[in-house]
Order: C-alpha cells, then structure tokens, then sequence
C-alpha cells in the first residue's frame, strides 16, 4: 500500500496543471524601466503673460512677452505593473525681464509599442496630470510684485529609446496658472493677474533604470 502512494503522489506531480506545478513567472513589460530622469528645455506661450494696466498714479505697467523659455528636471518612478508613473518636476522660464519659477506633482499612465511597430514609431507614450505651483517676477522696477500661484497641467510624452539606459521625448503640456498682483487696489484700470491658460512644447532627454 505505501508503494502504492508513493508512485500515485510522484504522478501526480508530473502532471501539468496541477496544485504542486509552480505558478508561472508574470511577464515583465517591454518597458523595462522603474526610474525615470529627465532633463527637458521647451517654449511655454500663453496670450495671458501679456499684461497692460494703469496705475492709480497714472503710471502704466505694460508687458508684451507672451512666450517664455523653460528648463527643467522631472524624477519620478513606476508603480503597479510600471504602467503608472509619479514624477516631481522642477522648472524655470524666464523671457526680457520676467522669471517664472515652478514646480510640480503628476500622475501618469504609459504604454509601449509591441515589437512588431514600424520604424519611428515611439516605444513608450504617457500622459499625466497634476497641480503646478509657480513664483512669478518682473524685474522692471515699480511693476509690481504677484503672489504665488496654483494651477494644473496636463501632458503627453513620447519616447524613443537610444540604448539604456537613454532616450529622448517629445512633449507638449496644456496648463493653467495665475498669478494676481498683490495689491489690486494700486490699478486704476487693467489687468490684475497675469498668466492663466497657456501651452508648453519643448523635448527631453531621458536616463530610466
């Protein structure tokens, strides 16, 4: 009888399905990567950055600057099966006589090209959303000095590889953030905020790990 067992039980093992089979390694996705860096330089325009306002001096504050040039850094990691991705981003853009300072917090969700794709086409896309936090002067002296602003943005970025573990991305951003002047009660007639909805378009070059 205990012969028996024995030869049922290592049978049983063999055979495929079973509860003693181990269960199957998940398979990783082609991206690859956990760690995300990367450093970006782009245009951000936005109509709103216009401002023209008269003083209850008479004295006018007047900006014709509508396009700011940006660099920034964004590091973040993967999470869940590496389709989600959360990033911090740090930038500053800045154009004749204007800097603006921000930072940011976004949540993304990426896919990846199958190997079969043609040629050209991008290995990873993202897109992402979240608050923006930004400082705003003018150096123009008596302009005025605004108060910090909040805002959102939302984005899409696409990635060719190089070898790892560089890449480099497209990416373009809708946001929106405002920054009211401190003291509205020195504009007699004007603007009292500058900035609000605007774009930004620029590329990166990425390290992912």
């Amino acid at each position: 009888m205990t012969l028996c067992l024995t030869l049922l039980l290592a049978t049983l093992g063999d055979l495929p399905g079973t509860l003693s089979e181990p269960e199957p390694e998940p398979t990783p996705p082609p991206g690859g990567d956990r760690i995300l860096l990367r450093v970006r330089g782009g245009m951000w325009s936005s109509s709103g950055f216009d401002f023209d306002a008269f003083t209850t001096s008479s004295t006018e504050m007047r900006s014709k600057q509508k396009t700011l040039l940006s660099v920034g850094l964004d590091a973040g990691a993967s999470i869940l099966s590496e389709r989600f991705v959360i990033f911090a981003s740090i930038e500053e853009s800045s154009a004749s006589k204007i800097n603006l300072e921000d930072v940011g917090f976004c949540v993304g969700f990426r896919d990846w090209s199958g190997p079969t794709a043609s040629a050209g086409v991008p290995n990873e896309a993202l897109i992402y959303a979240g608050p923006l936090f930004g400082r705003f002067d003018v150096t123009t002296s008596g302009f005025g000095t605004f108060d910090t602003g909040i805002g959102v943005r939302a984005g899409l970025s696409l990635t060719w590889k190089l070898s790892p573990p560089f890449a480099v991305s497209l990416v373009g951003e809708y946001r929106w953030l405002k920054f009211d002047l401190k003291d509205k009660s020195a504009i007699a007639s004007g603007d009292k905020s500058i900035g609000g909805s605007g774009y930004w378009i620029g590329a990166g070059v990425d390290l992912r790990f």
